[in-house]
């Protein structure tokens, strides 16, 4: 059943549409215009027409934080990806922003807080209006409002709407309501929905449910804890400890019950230090100290009985501030030690005082190498680090081990591609390529770390992108040459071939068919497309496949990821969790990473 703004609603927008054609649009603006940055609308102007185009485009669209009430700003799109309009929401807690596709157009008026949003696809319903049945909708935004003389004692959600359509609910009621689960939701909302409440859901089609991205903050303080250190049971789907010099505790400890999907936010403003206690955490989740600046958010799954850790401040450490080329002693789950050639010393030493699950990553920018040691971990030896290198340690059964391995890469592009972008264009577009890619490995918690092995300019034969790529396996090939005396793990090539955006050999089982795929480790990129090709195509080569299939059953992509859809910067693996708190894989199903570290000890030997 498809369903359109009421009467009421379609006056109120067709007044505000004329009376912003009564005067002419102050200005008309794209991605590419002068004042506009990286997708920054300025809030100079009182009428804006936005407008986005293929070749004239941009993913985030941000509205002005300090436009003037009365302000309208129409955007619309005639480009093929989509884009996101941020900054909409600016009443609530966290920004939640507004998806766009092609065809689509949003007005939007600012209020005193936030933005007022208009559209052929936004409906704005409440209990008298609609009831509190939602009916099936092709609305892409749907407002629902409840108060006091409108008001309905549960909410049953829509049971099918477009992908990434919105339900905002707000109550405005003194009584409180709730959601009726009538299998539509991802996870149950047990808690009442009270006066002030705000609520965003999103609806996925492949999963066909609607899950929860924004929900109510309640906030605690430490005088609230029991027995001073342990938190209560949530009374909200997110609860919020803050800390802070005159509201202080010295230990935490996780509710001991929660429902599923259930958060945790702990912030700190204060000088003083917080622990927060592993009971009822995952295993291994490393140092969880708490001091100023710092959050940390935890996530229930009721499936396996604990919380799991999905968010946690980072430890920064150059080596010239490091005491005798020590590290100290871990107070967060991640470290970061960075080495430059005015920053460097022959050794850093690992710390002694670490807890199980700890990461310390090294990056190296300098020219000399130097080595990480560790007193207590004599089975490391001392790890020797080169220009260029990022390698991750962890504390596993009370010692240092090294968890990534180095796979060396020789990018190529071709004549033509330096032609068209210039020879500074070309290697930045390389070089982009390259560090998304490591991004994506970084961001999946896979052992590989690629290291730039060279960059060449070099046309391999070939008018497809599956002629090219059937040519570079030739051991006797330039580009083979180039990558031997380069040491190369693998090669990564862009050209302006027809075909496909990106190819490459799906090298599963390396250590079986290690002579075989040694050759085989190269793939091929397509200028006219992005630069995310390549941690897609770099994910063949280490044996994945797309959605399905792979090595071992298991070794493919899984919903949003770089293998299925090449959507987000990560590989799938059941260890972590999306913006919609789904895995991003299932054990033995949908596994990427396992995959991944399978092969990586091999690929990284290659040469």
């Amino acid at each position: 059943m498809k369903t359109f703004p009421n009467l009421l609603q379609q006056v109120g927008l067709t007044f505000l549409l004329l009376l912003i054609s009564t005067t002419s649009w102050a200005i008309n603006l794209t991605p590419n215009s002068d004042i506009v940055t990286n997708g920054q609308i300025p809030g100079t102007y009182s009428d804006i027409y936005f407008t986005t185009y293929n070749g004239n485009w941009t993913r985030d669209i941000k509205l002005p934080k300090d436009a003037e009430i009365g302000t309208t700003i129409r955007i619309s799109s005639n480009a093929a990806s989509r884009s996101f309009i941020q900054g909409v929401f600016t009443g609530l807690a966290k920004d939640v922003s507004i998806p766009l596709l092609q065809g689509q157009t949003y007005l939007f008026a600012k209020r005193t807080n936030d933005w007022g949003i208009y559209g052929d696809t936004v409906v704005r319903w409440n209990p008298n209006s609609i009831d509190a049945q939602l009916p099936t909708t092709d609305a892409t935004i749907i407002l629902y409002s409840i108060a006091n003389n409108n008001w309905a004692p549960s909410i049953s959600f829509p049971a099918s709407a477009p992908n990434n359509a919105l339900l905002i609910v707000k109550s405005h009621a003194s009584r409180n309501s709730s959601f009726s689960d009538t299998g539509v939701l991802a996870y149950a909302n047990h808690y009442a929905v009270k006066n002030r409440d705000s609520y965003i859901y999103q609806y996925n089609t492949e999963d066909s449910k609607w899950f929860p991205i924004l929900t109510p903050a309640h906030y605690l303080t430490p005088d609230t804890l029991l027995n001073s250190h342990q938190l209560p049971r949530p009374t909200s789907p997110l609860m919020v400890l803050s800390l802070s010099d005159s509201s202080w505790t010295r230990r935490i400890t996780l509710p001991a019950q929660a429902f599923d999907r259930d958060r945790i936010r702990i912030t700190s403003t204060g000088a003083l230090q917080s622990e927060i206690n592993h009971q009822g955490v995952e295993d291994n989740v490393g140092s969880l100290l708490v001091n100023s600046g710092d959050v940390y958010e935890f996530m229930y799954v009721e499936s396996d009985q604990e919380w799991k850790l999905i968010k946690s401040p980072v430890t920064h450490h150059s080596v010239k501030s490091l005491f005798s080329r020590g590290i100290p002693s871990s107070i967060t789950p991640n470290t970061h030690v960075t080495v430059h050639n005015r920053n460097w010393n022959s050794e850093v030493r690992l710390s002694r005082h670490a807890t199980n699950g700890d990461r310390v990553t090294i990056t190296s920018g300098a020219d000399l190498e130097f080595e990480v040691t560790s007193s207590d971990s004599p089975l490391l030896g001392a790890v020797s680090v080169s220009s260029g290198e990022e390698i991750q340690f962890l504390r596993a059964e009370n010692r240092w081990v090294r968890a990534t391995e180095t796979i060396s890469m020789l990018l190529v592009y071709s004549d033509a591609v330096a032609n068209s972008l210039g020879e500074n264009g070309a290697r930045a577009r390389m070089y982009e390529s390259f560090r998304l890619t490591n991004t994506t490995l970084h961001n999946s918690k896979a052992n590989a770390r690629l290291k730039l092995a060279g960059i060449v300019k070099m046309t391999i034969s070939g008018n497809s992108s599956n002629a090219v790529l059937g040519n570079m396996p030739d051991r006797n090939s330039e580009v083979q040459t180039t990558r031997a005396e380069l040491s190369a793990d693998a090669v990564y090539y862009v050209g302006t071939q027809t075909g496909v955006c990106g190819r490459a050999y799906v090298n599963d089982n390396i250590a079986a068919f290690y002579n075989v795929h040694r050759y085989h480790m190269v793939a091929v990129g397509k200028l006219g497309c992005g630069t995310t090709v390549m941690r897609h195509e770099f994910g063949h080569n280490m044996g994945l496949e797309h959605c399905r299939g792979g090595q071992n059953g298991y070794g493919h992509g899984y919903k949003e990821s770089a293998m299925c859809r090449n959507s987000a910067p990560y590989y799938s693996t059941p260890s972590l969790y999306d913006d919609l708190l789904r895995p991003r894989g299932i054990e033995n199903q949908h596994d990427a990473v396992r995959v991944i570290n399978q092969n990586t000890p091999y690929a990284a030997n290659f040469y």
